[in-house]
């Protein structure tokens, strides 16, 4: 039969320390993952609100730009060419394709900017707004 052996007091006292500072960082990692998940939630609401403030303001002047310091419009001409693509296809705001493909703003933001999702494939521009091609999207797989 093996003698049991134990830590010292003071191993014991260290090793403690170490578990409960490892659970206050376990704790305040928590608490700092459930803050961020609702500044993303306002975040979210925020640029919902904003797309449909957008879409009302070109619904009464037309795509227009604005200057935000003392509200002063800018028509921006459409191009006759802006029709690209053939009218078949279905486009939808950035707020549609969170939905669609369930994933988060923050994720389609950085597909666009790492060229998965792809200018004129997957989503046009019209002046400053982005729209996305609902049909690409279906058939749309990230590791392309």
């Amino acid at each position: 039969m093996s003698k049991q052996k134990n830590l010292t007091e003071d191993e014991l006292k260290l090793l403690q320390v170490n578990v409960n500072k490892l659970k206050q960082v376990h704790i305040e990692l928590g608490r700092l993952e459930n803050q961020k998940h609702k500044i993303l939630h306002q975040m979210g609401e925020t640029e919902k609100e904003f797309d449909e403030l957008q879409q009302n303001i070109e619904k009464k002047y037309g795509k227009c730009s604005i200057n935000i310091e003392n509200g002063e419009l800018s028509v921006i001409e459409q191009k006759e060419d802006i029709k690209e693509f053939d009218d078949n296809v279905t486009l939808i705001t950035e707020n549609d394709v969170v939905d669609l493909l369930n994933v988060s703003k923050v994720t389609l933001n950085s597909w666009r900017k790492n060229n998965i999702l792809k200018e004129h494939i997957h989503y046009i521009r019209i002046g400053t707004t982005l729209r996305y091609k609902k049909e690409s999207l279906l058939n749309f797989n990230e590791d392309e």
